[in-house]
């Protein structure tokens, strides 16, 4: 057992190196270049302890596994918590906060839990995961930070429960695969509430996002970019400045039972979003547009979905061949526009009515079909 130690001015305050079962406990490690250092040890426990303005407060490295870090504090240091090819660890109910950089940053780290931790004021982003995998991130609270949650390259990972607010952006994912972002509130942030991104070279691919609050953000509530296989369901993205949730070259992925009002725009597909299927969702009292299809985004299915006292319910422009069955599409300006958009097909929508103009218009009507619409 180290405990009751007071350290400073050295390259390790605390160095467990080799160790085993060993208890770290009611220390102070300030002022050093790493504040306690957990390196090829396995099963401890890290408990109570304080690392202030440290390079870094607290560092688990080479292939250490299953130690346990509860209620410790990080404070003004650079990293709060750098884990370096760690796994099976357990990072608990620790406090971070004023550091310079992430507050706790996973790097080729697998296997571990990161539950009910604060991360406050951190110039870094709150939690942080580059390469990793089937990693657990649950019931954090991160505030005032760039990034809640970011992840490059990661797999299989799960995001839940976590409260997000006054960042840049809550949740944010770049060419990560498998992982799963549940029950988080992503909220009144300055950015985006959720947002998955690749490029044109390696897509986003096979992520759930499911039953999360992305509201009040002041731009974008949902966004994905260069995604394909993606399912997002049952999510609020309410009251957010541009879009509820936007969709960019993004193709395959299944939007349901999402709500998106009262946001400038509810839900956008835009450039080159093609076989996406948007079931009952429901996108009410947006300022332009519920449903915007638009730029050569082709073959989307939209069943059941209601887009009602909107500028617009439905606007199609520059897209072709879609889908629209069983919408509802009610006391708009418009119900459904279409522009420079063909052969698309409505099957059993309900219009009626529109405030002010009309309920199914467009440039390129006549070269559009349907059968079973209704007035109701």
């Amino acid at each position: 057992t180290i405990a009751n130690c007071n350290t400073r001015n050295y390259f390790h305050g605390i160095h467990l190196k080799y160790g085993r079962a060993n208890i770290v406990k009611n220390n102070t490690a300030f002022n050093n270049t790493y504040g306690i250092t957990v390196s090829r040890a396995y099963d401890n426990l890290v408990i109570n302890n304080n690392a202030t303005k440290n390079a870094g407060g607290y560092f688990v490295e080479d292939y250490s596994t299953g130690n346990l870090l509860v209620n410790n504090i990080a404070k003004a240091n650079n990293y709060a918590f750098y884990v370096f090819q760690g796994s099976n660890n357990v990072f608990a109910n620790n406090s971070l906060v004023n550091n310079g950089e992430q507050g706790i940053f996973l790097f080729m780290s697998h296997y571990n839990l990161l539950t009910n931790n604060i991360a406050k004021n951190n110039s870094g982003n709150g939690i942080a995961l580059g390469y990793s995998t089937y990693n657990n991130i649950t019931g954090n609270i991160i505030d005032k930070t760039p990034t809640g949650v970011s992840m490059t390259k990661g797999l299989n990972n799960v995001i839940t429960n976590n409260k997000i607010t006054n960042a840049n952006d809550a949740i944010a994912l770049t060419f990560s695969l498998y992982n799963t972002i549940a029950n988080n509130i992503a909220s009144n942030n300055t950015g985006l509430g959720i947002y998955l991104a690749g490029n044109s070279a390696e897509l986003i691919t096979d992520n759930i996002i499911a039953n999360n609050v992305a509201d009040n953000n002041q731009v974008i509530g949902i966004l994905l970019v260069y995604s394909a296989n993606n399912v997002i369901v049952n999510n609020s993205a309410n009251n957010n400045y541009n879009y509820g949730i936007h969709m960019i070259e993004s193709n395959n992925n299944i939007l349901a039972n999402n709500v998106a009002n009262k946001n400038q725009n509810g839900l956008f597909l835009y450039s080159h979003a093609s076989y996406n299927t948007l079931i009952n969702n429901i996108a009410n009292n947006n300022k332009f547009y519920g449903i915007y299809i638009y730029f050569e985004s082709p073959n989307n299915i939209l069943i059941g979905n209601k887009a009602n006292n909107n500028s617009y319910g439905i606007y199609l422009l520059g897209s072709n061949s879609n889908h629209l069955e069983g919408n509802v599409i009610t006391n708009n300006s418009y119900g459904i526009y279409f522009q420079a958009s063909i052969f698309n097909n409505l099957t059993s929508n309900q219009f009626c009515p529109s405030s002010l103009y009309t309920d199914f218009t467009g440039f390129d009507l006549a070269k559009n079909s349907g059968k079973k619409n209704v007035c109701d």
